[in-house]
């Protein structure tokens, strides 16, 4: 096990530099729940930083001796502690080679979340070769700015079953902290591709592209059969898919609402039609 006491250490400065998204190819991701999800799917991290402050309250009970001191906030720090524990299960977990401890100040200068649970792993973000051919489910997303749309997005293949998401360049990073929060681990179970040209993929596609639209050529989703294999092609928040892109959609849908409001949010969009794409897989004759 390292530790780390000061600032100008080589290693802290280069995990604030991944941090701040200046090494390309890696990411620090943060809280036991996202750290959980990696080891689940994948070998051990490149390293584990733990918060000291965290491990040493553990080790003395300190969140015991504050529940009994301040009944009334009991609960909050059963909250507290339970966390705390999990943080400890990972410690004793891991190769003790793999970890580094700092202090509460410095890593806090490390993640981005107002109360951060104290561990946090340092990764190779995974990549993947593009096929030559998309014959099974995709997602592509063309020029998605929110981070909390894309994880959810990113969230929602998953559950949906759908393990290949294409992001076009001018996407939100899918690897930033936003996302990796908002899409809750579902990253290490998915194939990412970022900075795609869509065009020139939608070319490589072997199954129909179906594209979310307010159009006149759109078909309503419900009253669509959709097939059993293919690309979903969802659009910027304001803008929508680009002209250039739709055209080369094989078909075009809408998600039928009332007109209280002008538009549903995309991620919510997504996850509409990756479930009723999966409800007429699962449940049409």
């Amino acid at each position: 096990m390292k530790s780390i006491s000061s600032k100008e250490n080589p290693l802290y400065k280069q995990l604030l530099k991944v941090h701040l998204g200046k090494i390309k190819g890696q990411v620090l991701i943060e809280g036991v729940h996202l750290c959980h999800s990696w080891l689940a799917h994948h070998a051990n991290p490149l390293l584990a930083v733990f918060n000291a402050a965290v491990l040493e309250q553990v080790e003395s009970g300190a969140f015991v001796q504050h529940a009994a001191a301040h009944q009334l906030m009991q609960e909050g720090a059963s909250v507290m502690q339970s966390s705390a524990n999990e943080v400890w299960q990972l410690f004793n977990v891991l190769n003790q080679d793999q970890c580094v401890v700092v202090p509460d100040k410095l890593f806090k200068n490390l993640t981005q979340v107002d109360s951060p649970q104290g561990v946090l792993f340092l990764l190779n973000t995974p990549s993947f070769q593009v096929p030559e051919k998309i014959r099974e489910n995709a997602v592509f997303l063309d020029r998605l700015q929110d981070p909390g749309n894309a994880g959810t997005i990113l969230r929602s293949a998953a559950a949906a079953g759908v393990r290949h998401v294409y992001l076009s360049k001018g996407c939100v990073s899918a690897w930033s902290s936003k996302v990796l929060r908002s899409a809750q681990g579902a990253h290490f179970s998915l194939n990412i591709y970022e900075q795609q040209d869509l065009s020139e993929l939608i070319g490589r596609t072997s199954v129909p592209v179906m594209a979310t639209a307010l159009s006149d050529k759109a078909q309503n989703l419900y009253e669509t059969r959709l097939p059993e294999q293919c690309v979903w092609l969802l659009g910027h928040e304001g803008q929508g898919v680009h002209p250039a892109l739709l055209s080369k959609a094989n078909h075009q849908v809408f998600i039928p609402q009332t007109d209280w409001v002008e538009s549903l949010n995309v991620g919510v969009a997504a996850g509409i039609v990756l479930f009723e794409h999966r409800r007429q897989r699962l449940y049409t004759v």
